[in-house]
């Protein structure tokens, strides 16, 4: 439903409808940084089958997974101007423009995926939908999750806090990713995604932080030694449209899409949460060694990351983060 709630408030937007009245074949350039053997990569095939036969072909979904668009700002960037139509990403990469939406991401903020699902699919993630369709050029279409992001390197595991000491982890290049990693002691690298393989082999870095889904999906399993499950953030992953797209479609359209990217974006959060567990093991089994952190390390790590909420109460002010950790139960 929130699908289509967002659908219909997009029809009184005023641009010109010429797509539709043109009569053509509407393409849909739909990316994702994340390799297939990922959810929010696999699940878009389920987008795409079901957007062209509830359009009967009017709009053919061309798919390109693992990055093949380009690194992940520069597509943001194609989203902004409608050259690309839709992406998944982190919300951090929306900071930019609405550099709020970092609340999302603080540490340790969702326990898990239940906390997550209270606070998107109720009042609070309604409200960040609609103050990103109102203070950008995007729509979220759905939200997805990446899952906990444990800390991957090739130097040792991670069992207590010190051992993050001085790690060159790769981090999305965003204020709360920085400061998290700069308070629990680690040197964190603002890198694009898809360099963290060749960095990762060069020793440019140790390592860095992801889901189990995504470390297997690009194969960074190939260059890691170890895996801690630190589980300093649970990740979530937008499916963002360009606003200006979705302005030239019919409201018919504009519905096939949205209800289409909701329906993805529900098979995608629960695929996630089962796939997590298969891709662990198939790492383990390949070698890598993957260590649980004890729950009084991981109480260090929490109290280690508060002056990243005290910064975020300054930005955004103490109602807001009080807002999402109510959200999320806390």
């Amino acid at each position: 439903m929130v699908g289509v709630g967002l659908a219909v408030a997009l029809v009184g937007l005023s641009i010109p409808d010429a797509l539709a009245q043109s009569g053509k074949t509407i393409k849909i350039r739909f990316g994702n940084s994340q390799g297939l053997g990922e959810t929010t990569a696999d699940t878009m095939a389920d987008f795409k089958k079901e957007v062209e036969a509830k359009s009967n072909g009017q709009i053919q979904v061309e798919l390109y997974p693992a990055g093949q668009l380009g690194k992940i700002e520069e597509v943001v960037e194609m989203l902004r101007s409608g050259a690309v139509q839709m992406h998944v990403n982190s919300p951090q990469y929306l900071a930019k423009w609405l550099p709020e939406i970092q609340v999302t991401s603080l540490p340790y903020l969702f326990d898990g995926p239940e906390a997550a699902d209270r606070a998107l699919d109720g009042p609070f993630g309604t409200d960040l939908k609609a103050k990103v369709q109102e203070k950008t050029d995007f729509v979220v279409m759905g939200y997805e999750e990446y899952g906990l992001k444990h800390v991957f390197n090739r130097k040792r595991p991670i069992r207590t806090i010190d051992d993050l000491r001085g790690l060159k982890l790769r981090v999305i290049a965003s204020p709360v990713t920085l400061k998290t990693f700069q308070s629990l002691g680690a040197s964190p690298i603002g890198m694009a995604f898809s360099e963290i393989y060749s960095a990762m082999q060069t020793g440019v870095i140790d390592g860095g932080e992801l889901p189990f889904t995504s470390i297997f999906g690009v194969k960074l399993y190939e260059v890691t030694k170890f895996i801690s499950t630190t589980g300093h953030f649970f990740e979530l992953a937008l499916v963002v449209g360009s606003k200006s797209w979705l302005n030239g479609l019919t409201p018919e359209q504009r519905k096939i899409v949205m209800d289409a990217a909701q329906n993805m974006a529900t098979t995608a959060r629960t695929t996630s949460r089962a796939s997590q567990a298969t891709a662990r093991a198939f790492m383990a089994n390949k070698g890598v060694e993957i260590n649980d952190v004890a729950p009084a390390e991981l109480a260090k790590m929490r109290a280690a990351v508060a002056p990243v909420y005290d910064w975020a109460r300054q930005q955004w002010g103490d109602a807001y983060v009080s807002q999402v950790l109510k959200a999320a139960g806390r």
